[in-house]
């Protein structure tokens, strides 16, 4: 691949400090992988991520630590009622009160889901 995008070279520094505190909690164990929920409206690409945490963790205790992706579908909020629904295709009205539109909830675009540590 060969190109980081600002974006998820900032997501996987993140990462990589998200990782090096669990490494210490730990201790003395070993961080093995990492599981993430992508869903399929967060704009990064999971390549990309993962370049970016390869080269940051170069020549660190985390070289060679694992990023495995589960792709999830991304959550929408009603306006009216606050129904949450997960579903791959922007959904047109809300399927409990027939609101329009309901609107994206943001804050599931990437989600930790589990650590593998040894």
């Amino acid at each position: 691949m060969g190109e980081v995008r600002v974006h998820e070279l900032s997501v996987a520094a993140a990462l990589l400090e998200w990782a090096e505190e669990q490494s210490r909690i730990h201790a003395p164990r070993l961080v093995r992988s990492i599981e993430l929920e992508l869903d399929t409206m967060s704009c990064l690409n999971p390549e990309a991520l993962r370049f970016g945490f390869t080269a940051l963790t170069a020549e660190t205790p985390l070289a060679g630590v694992a990023l495995e992706f589960v792709e999830v579908p991304p959550t929408y909020e009603c306006r009216l009622c606050g129904a949450r629904l997960a579903v791959r295709d922007s959904p047109s009205s809300c399927s409990g009160c027939g609101a329009p539109l309901p609107r994206l909830a943001r804050e599931s675009s990437l989600k930790i889901r589990s650590i593998e540590v040894e």
